[in-house]
């Protein structure tokens, strides 16, 4: 009857000692997913640093292209009037010295010829 009794409380010490060290698992890996869960939100703090630093960047090359859309326009504009000021002098070339602007024109179309 003692050794049933002994057998039935070494069972249960033993199912008591398996539980305890699933347990320990447990907490084992509860602590593995903290330093797990730990590296993830440094590595997210990180991501987002660089990814403002990325905005920054962006916002910045915008605001330099804008820049040279408005200056590239600006030269544009001053190129469209220059050529509109020639284009007047030709015309009034034209209506008032006839054979000028034919030789000027003749020029133009022949400048390869001349050095």
């Amino acid at each position: 009857y003692q050794r049933r009794v002994r057998a039935t409380k070494i069972n249960q010490l033993t199912n008591e000692v398996n539980a305890y060290k699933a347990e320990l698992q447990e907490l084992q890996s509860a602590q593995d997913l903290k330093v797990r869960r730990d590296s993830l939100i440094t590595e997210c703090k990180s991501i987002a640093i660089e990814l403002g630093q990325l905005e920054s960047t962006l916002n910045e090359l915008t605001i330099e292209e804008q820049s040279r859309k408005s200056k590239h326009r600006a030269i544009d504009n001053q190129i469209q009037k220059l050529n509109d000021i020639s284009n007047q002098k030709m015309e009034n070339l034209r209506r008032y010295e006839r054979d000028t602007y034919n030789a000027v024109e003749w020029l133009r179309k022949n400048k390869g010829m001349f050095k």
